[in-house]
């Protein structure tokens, strides 16, 4: 059997947005304040920078000038909110401690006005400055190291001869969980020129509406809250021979999900 495979690594090229990043980090230039950011990363299957050497902060600014400019504020995961003085990465829920790598500006944090969040850039230039959680700044930065590659397999087979297909080349049949992850295999199906559906491992056989990620046993939506079906779907609809209990993404010519019967055959996609 004859299968077209493309490897394609989660990259920040990917997406519509601007986006840029070096190694392991990615700044994007959107204006929000800090919680916002910290939500969107979340999103896009990741969390707000943790900066723990001095190697990754020179990453982190390469990332960010990449984006934009160092002269402006960019959000970091580092917050002291709850308990004055101490911070903590909010993406690792790990304490900033006297031995840990801090890169503060001169006289900071100083929490001028109840400063609770922290910044790159600035008048700090590379170094680190305590704002405001409310306040609106020029981006943020998010680790880019989520150790997913995904390939795509033109091979048209039901549902559970993917998943078997996947786990027979060392992998799973891939199971989306955040925007990112989403329209990274979007991305590389659209590069195949290939139409029609693409097997995903969603499936609710067993127990109709309860929808799990079958390679990693969790529900779909458990760890970002994330979900991608389109208008109407899952639609379930009922046929004398089948019920749709098995997912799919392109379907509709889009990165939007679909439902359908496990036995239909469709392409699928992989992840490692």
């Amino acid at each position: 059997m004859v299968s077209k495979t493309l490897l394609l690594a989660l990259s920040v090229a990917l997406f519509a947005i601007d986006a840029y990043g070096y190694k392991k980090f990615v700044a994007y230039k959107q204006t929000m304040n800090y919680f916002t950011a910290w939500q969107t990363c979340r999103l896009y299957g990741g969390h707000l920078a943790s900066i723990e050497s001095a190697g990754e902060n020179a990453r982190v600014v390469t990332a960010i000038q990449a984006a934009g400019s160092i002269g402006n504020a960019w959000f970091i995961g580092a917050t002291d909110i709850g308990i004055e003085g101490q911070f903590v990465w909010i993406g690792l829920n790990k304490k900033i401690t006297s031995s840990s790598y801090t890169n503060w500006n001169t006289g900071e944090p100083n929490n001028q006005d109840n400063e609770d969040c922290v910044v790159i850039g600035y008048n700090a230039g590379v170094s680190w400055n305590d704002v405001k959680c409310n306040y609106s700044v020029e981006g943020f930065v998010l680790p880019t190291s989520f150790g997913l590659t995904y390939t795509v397999h033109n091979t048209k087979v039901t549902f559970f001869e993917a998943w078997n297909a996947c786990i027979s080349y060392s992998g799973y049949l891939a199971s989306p969980e955040s925007v990112r992850q989403n329209e990274a295999i979007w991305t590389l199906i659209k590069k195949t020129g290939a139409t029609g559906g693409w097997w995903l491992s969603g499936t609710d056989i067993g127990m109709e509406g309860s929808w799990i990620w079958l390679s990693r046993n969790v529900p779909v939506g458990s760890a970002y809250g994330y979900d991608n079906f389109a208008a109407g779907e899952p639609n379930n609809v009922v046929t004398a021979t089948n019920t749709e209990n098995c997912l799919n993404i392109g379907f509709f010519g889009n990165s939007k999900w679909n439902d359908a019967a496990c036995d239909s055959s469709f392409y699928y996609v992989c992840e490692y």
